[in-house]
């Protein structure tokens, strides 16, 4: 259509922020390649803002548990407080079912979406979150990335970040959770 224009924007892989800024600005020109003689027809800046956070925590953790690094990037300025979301579960009864990843499996793309929804609902486009688990936490949010139960994954993480996460499992919670140790 002659009178309409499209153009592709590709985010870029690695956004430099050495000032500390809550984003980085980028300013773009398009140009009438056909008419190279005509003025530019469109100058604007685009913004990047640093990626929404996602935080799940690990087993028998409180809403508390990541509160303090939360509030840290909040008060970097770097983030808004709704672009930093903390997904709490209330303590499950223990010793828990063998196959609880199962019930828990959707945290992450479920609270990716509600955060998306709620960075959408602020007027900040994004399609990637930044992911941090801590402990089982970090077990869940590789569950989703590797699509291993749960929901297939999306391509929508942009970092993953796992805190004391036990990648090949956990002696202490087999010691635990196994209901052959318990006493009566």
């Amino acid at each position: 259509n002659d009178d309409s224009l499209v153009y592709l924007y590709r985010h870029p892989a690695y956004v430099y922020n050495g000032d500390n800024e809550k984003f980085v600005s980028y300013k773009f020109v398009v140009k009438d390649t056909v008419n190279p003689a005509l003025p530019n027809a469109i100058e604007g800046d685009i913004r990047v803002y640093h990626p929404p956070v996602l935080m799940i925590h690990g087993v028998w953790s409180y809403v508390g548990s990541m509160k303090v690094l939360a509030d840290h990037l909040v008060q970097s300025k770097l983030y808004e407080a709704w672009q930093v979301k903390n997904i709490f579960h209330n303590i499950p009864d223990h010793p828990e079912a063998v196959n609880s990843q199962i019930t828990y499996a959707n945290w992450a793309p479920d609270g990716i979406d509600a955060l998306l929804k709620e960075c959408s609902n602020n007027q900040l486009s994004a399609g990637k979150v930044d992911l941090i688990g801590h402990s089982r936490g970090g077990i869940f949010v590789c569950f989703y990335t590797q699509s291993a139960v749960g929901r297939t994954y999306r391509n929508d993480v942009n970092k993953l970040i796992t805190l004391n996460t036990p990648h090949f499992g956990s002696q202490t919670a087999n010691l635990i959770l196994d209901k052959r140790l318990l006493l009566p």
